[in-house]
């Protein structure tokens, strides 16, 4: 386990961990430092997309595959970056194109201020196959995920977790199945977290259609 000098979300000190994983849900956006506390999997913040950008979903036509991907040091400005990436995503007018980036741009500044002095990475794409319909946990130690288009993720609570087998799986009930909303944000644990393993979030990608692929948004904290 870090000590507090090491620890990736600063120098919060947990009161004492809760008996299970939990995921930790708001519609205000610092409920995404939550992770931060000992024993939870994941936070979540729960938002309606922002006007303009629900119009530039409307309008964007997200051809396959789009993968965009680039890496930012802590102080680093994305706003150019940002722009180059979205110009891969034909359909949007400069309006919209704007309002995009600025949302992304929001993602990276609260991915910065869970974890201060910590690169990221952001990777935006299309997504529209089978890749990661199993579920699993993430070799990172935090990713935040925005499904800007189409069914958010899907993941599970930690009883309904076999992490003894080679694949992990949810049990056959379908209550044990939760999905991420369209627009939220959330940030979960992965393995290589300080206090991952057991509360590493386990999840995996919705069923995709090919002619209407989700447009998301993963920003990787690379503590």
């Amino acid at each position: 386990m870090a000590t507090t000098a090491d620890h990736p979300c600063g120098q919060w000190q947990p009161a004492g961990p809760p008996r299970e994983p939990v995921a930790i849900e708001s519609t205000v956006a610092h409920v995404l430092g939550e992770v931060c506390r000992a024993g939870v999997s994941v936070a979540i913040w729960n938002r309606p997309l922002p006007r303009e950008v629900r119009h530039a979903m409307a309008g964007v036509q997200a051809v396959m595959p789009v993968h965009r991907m680039f890496t930012v040091s802590p102080d680093e400005d994305a706003r150019a970056l940002l722009t180059e990436a979205i110009r891969a995503f034909p359909g949007l007018s400069e309006t919209s194109a704007r309002a995009w980036g600025e949302d992304l741009a929001l993602l990276l500044s609260l991915a910065r201020s869970i974890a201060p002095g910590s690169p990221l990475r952001l990777r935006l794409e299309t997504k529209a196959n089978d890749a990661c319909c199993l579920f699993h946990a993430d070799n990172v130690a935090l990713r935040m995920i925005c499904t800007y288009r189409g069914a958010g993720t899907q993941w599970i609570p930690a009883p309904a977790v076999d992490r003894n087998r080679s694949s992990t799986a949810a049990n056959d009930r379908p209550s044990s199945v939760h999905e991420i909303g369209t627009g939220a944000v959330a940030v979960m644990k992965g393995l290589k977290y300080p206090d991952g393993g057991d509360h590493a979030l386990v999840h995996r990608s919705p069923p995709a259609d090919a002619a209407h692929p989700r447009v998301v948004a993963v920003v990787d904290i690379l503590i």
